[in-house]
């Protein structure tokens, strides 16, 4: 990965740093998905539709794999180049789905124990 560094007016950074702040991004991530929209829009290709169905279901099988103890993100099971191309919303349904998943399956597969600091949720695997 590339590292960038460019001049910006101020008042732009400072909406890209609340805008980022809301979405729960790192300001180089919240950037980078913004590129990433910009150029899809440009060019005409639309970003990729997500099976946030499938994910999910193989973050689980991921889940299910590490071993007992182990500590992950949801980044860390699917990838964090897919991750920043799901929309925030959509981010925050299947955050709560994977959640629901992991502490309600038979037998439960792991513990939510806190959150990181970019407010990613923290799991141990059970």
């Amino acid at each position: 990965m590339a590292k960038v560094l460019i001049e910006i007016d101020d008042g732009v950074l400072m909406g890209a740093l609340a805008e980022s702040q809301d979405q729960q991004l790192i300001l180089d991530k919240y950037v980078e998905q913004v590129l990433r929209r910009a150029q899809a829009e440009e060019t005409g290709t639309p970003l990729a539709p997500v099976d946030l169905g499938n994910v999910i279901e193989t973050a689980c099988q991921k889940a299910q794999a590490l071993t007992q103890g182990e500590r992950f993100h949801l980044t860390d099971l699917i990838g964090e180049e897919l991750w920043q191309t799901i929309d925030t919303g959509e981010r925050r349904a299947m955050g709560k789905t994977f959640r629901a998943r992991m502490e309600q399956s038979e037998p439960k597969i792991a513990d939510h124990i806190g959150r990181t600091s970019a407010n990613l949720a923290i799991y141990k695997r059970a």
